[in-house]
Protein backbone atom coordinates (compact mmCIF):
# COMPACT_ATOMS: atom_id res chain seq x y z
CA UNK A 1 0.00 0.00 0.00
CA UNK A 2 1.11 3.09 -1.15
CA UNK A 3 1.10 6.65 0.94
CA UNK A 4 1.73 9.92 0.22
CA UNK A 5 3.46 10.61 3.61
CA UNK A 6 6.89 12.22 3.45
CA UNK A 7 8.22 9.95 6.14
CA UNK A 8 8.90 6.74 6.81
CA UNK A 9 6.74 4.66 9.66
CA UNK A 10 10.91 4.37 11.22
CA UNK A 11 11.00 7.76 11.20
CA UNK A 12 7.16 8.73 12.23
CA UNK A 13 7.88 6.78 14.67
CA UNK A 14 11.47 8.54 15.97
CA UNK A 15 8.91 11.83 15.66
CA UNK A 16 6.15 10.67 17.77
CA UNK A 17 8.28 9.28 20.78
CA UNK A 18 10.36 12.56 20.73
CA UNK A 19 7.20 14.22 20.32
CA UNK A 20 6.01 12.67 23.42
CA UNK A 21 8.71 12.82 25.71
CA UNK A 22 8.92 16.55 25.42
CA UNK A 23 5.52 17.27 25.50
CA UNK A 24 5.13 14.42 28.96
CA UNK A 25 7.91 16.68 30.43
CA UNK A 26 6.64 19.44 30.13
CA UNK A 27 2.91 18.77 30.81
CA UNK A 28 4.08 17.46 33.97
CA UNK A 29 6.35 20.06 35.23
CA UNK A 30 3.26 22.51 34.53
CA UNK A 31 1.21 20.15 36.14
CA UNK A 32 2.83 19.14 39.54
CA UNK A 33 5.74 22.04 40.02
CA UNK A 34 4.15 25.39 38.20
CA UNK A 35 5.79 27.81 39.97
CA UNK A 36 9.24 25.76 39.54
CA UNK A 37 8.64 25.48 35.68
CA UNK A 38 7.80 29.03 35.82
CA UNK A 39 10.79 30.96 37.52
CA UNK A 40 13.07 28.42 34.98
CA UNK A 41 11.58 30.34 31.99
CA UNK A 42 11.35 33.48 33.48
CA UNK A 43 8.19 34.01 33.73
CA UNK A 44 6.62 36.29 36.88
CA UNK A 45 5.26 33.90 39.79
CA UNK A 46 1.81 34.89 40.87
CA UNK A 47 -1.72 32.53 41.81
CA UNK A 48 -3.30 33.69 38.92
CA UNK A 49 -0.23 31.96 36.77
CA UNK A 50 -0.02 28.69 38.91
CA UNK A 51 -3.54 28.61 38.36
CA UNK A 52 -3.23 28.61 34.84
CA UNK A 53 -0.33 26.48 34.46
CA UNK A 54 -2.23 23.47 35.97
CA UNK A 55 -4.93 23.04 33.39
CA UNK A 56 -2.54 24.05 30.56
CA UNK A 57 -0.18 21.57 31.94
CA UNK A 58 -2.67 18.82 31.98
CA UNK A 59 -3.53 19.59 28.43
CA UNK A 60 0.19 18.96 27.35
CA UNK A 61 0.47 15.78 29.12
CA UNK A 62 -2.68 14.25 27.59
CA UNK A 63 -1.30 15.60 23.75
CA UNK A 64 2.25 13.65 25.30
CA UNK A 65 -0.06 10.56 26.50
CA UNK A 66 -1.42 10.63 22.87
CA UNK A 67 1.76 11.02 20.80
CA UNK A 68 3.23 7.83 22.96
CA UNK A 69 -0.14 5.97 22.50
CA UNK A 70 -0.71 6.59 18.47
CA UNK A 71 3.78 5.74 17.85
CA UNK A 72 2.88 2.71 17.15
CA UNK A 73 0.23 2.51 15.01
CA UNK A 74 -0.19 0.26 11.76
CA UNK A 75 -2.24 3.06 9.72
CA UNK A 76 -0.47 5.84 8.23
CA UNK A 77 -2.35 8.46 10.06
CA UNK A 78 -4.59 8.96 12.97
CA UNK A 79 -8.03 10.10 12.77
CA UNK A 80 -9.68 12.54 15.13
CA UNK A 81 -13.46 13.31 14.69
CA UNK A 82 -14.58 15.59 16.60
CA UNK A 83 -18.42 16.10 16.84
CA UNK A 84 -20.47 19.50 17.58
CA UNK A 85 -23.93 18.68 18.51
CA UNK A 86 -24.33 21.69 20.14
CA UNK A 87 -23.62 23.83 16.82
CA UNK A 88 -25.63 21.50 14.72
CA UNK A 89 -23.00 20.34 12.55
CA UNK A 90 -22.04 16.43 12.68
Amino acid sequence: MKTNLPLKPRGRNAILTLTAIVLTVLGGGLFAVPRFMATLYGAAVSADSTNAARPAGAAILALGVLAWLTRRRSKPHVRLEFRCSSSGLS
